[in-house]
């Protein structure tokens, strides 16, 4: 048989229910000092700082140690040492809360010292970066190590490469914005300078309405299919030796030997040995003459 409970005193019922609703508690300037000894100590930083700036009477005998307390929690026992060091030497007491907020205040000026230094480098040293020109420097170098591999009558040419302008402000991004898809579209153009819209998330043309999703006028004109059959229209040698309407495009690869060499040439060399290799699937097409 358990033993009998003694009931909580209404003391006792009022400080458990001060504590479960500190985040809730304001001004403490009726209550006895007593009693805010036993309740303040279960404040978080933000609650102590909270209830003291709503209250008028001086709370400094309850709440130096807990701001002391803080005080090594945040800054570590070392400096809450040289603290107590300095104020021996100097015959001179602090309140803990006032030595809490110089600390935090100096800190937050050091960080924000380091930080505008870190800028100044950074901008410093991108004053004459440019991505075009260190882009073209770096994929020009990995090519110009093929161009002496490379067999008549194959050369490599030279990429082109164009930095867009950051856009106005109005055009940006903010942080509330939803995130963009990545790739979500892209821009081709041939020589003559017409251009489409291709969507990364479809592979279709902008504007592709859903009923004309899969009909070929919304494909890219560089897509694969679309290159075959410019390939084929040229007649040449290797295509003259297909004999029926309908080409297969990967026999059309296979069959060119000059093409599978140079590939070969280009995944030995060691900038470009991690390309991976695409699913067969991938040239599983068939292409009309």
């Amino acid at each position: 048989m358990e033993p009998e409970r003694k009931p909580l005193s209404l003391l006792e019922l009022c400080f458990r229910s001060a504590v479960d609703n500190l985040r809730y508690m304001n001004s403490v300037d009726n209550l006895e000092m007593g009693l805010l000894k036993r309740i303040l100590p279960h404040c978080t930083l933000e609650q102590l700082t909270h209830i003291e700036s709503c209250t008028e009477m001086d709370l400094t005998g309850v709440t130096d140690v807990l701001w002391k307390r803080f005080f090594q929690r945040e800054f570590g026992e070392a400096d809450m040492n040289v603290a107590i060091k300095r104020m021996k030497e100097s015959g001179v007491r602090y309140k803990w809360k006032k030595l809490f907020e110089e600390k935090t205040e100096k800190q937050k000026q050091v960080e924000q010292r380091m930080s505008a230094g870190l800028r100044n480098k950074y901008e410093a040293a991108n004053a004459g970066f440019c991505i075009e020109n260190n882009v073209v420097k770096v994929l020009g170098a990995r090519l110009f190590c093929l161009s002496t591999k490379f067999p008549e009558p194959f050369k490599p040419n030279k990429p082109l490469f164009f930095e867009a302008p950051i856009p106005p402000k109005e055009f940006q991004q903010t942080s509330g914005d939803i995130p963009p898809l990545t790739c979500g579209y892209s821009i081709c153009w041939d020589k003559s300078g017409v251009h489409e819209v291709i969507l990364g998330t479809t592979g279709r043309k902008q504007g592709t309405s859903s009923k004309a999703a899969s009909l070929p006028s919304t494909e890219s004109l560089l897509c694969k299919i679309r290159l075959a059959e410019a390939f084929i229209s040229l007649e040449h040698p290797l295509v003259t030796k297909f004999h029926h309407e309908k080409i297969a495009y990967r026999a059309i690869k296979d069959m060119a030997c000059e093409y599978q060499q140079m590939l070969e040439l280009l995944r030995k060399a060691p900038f470009f040995g991690r390309w991976r290799a695409k699913p067969g699937s991938v040239d599983s097409l068939i292409v009309l003459r």
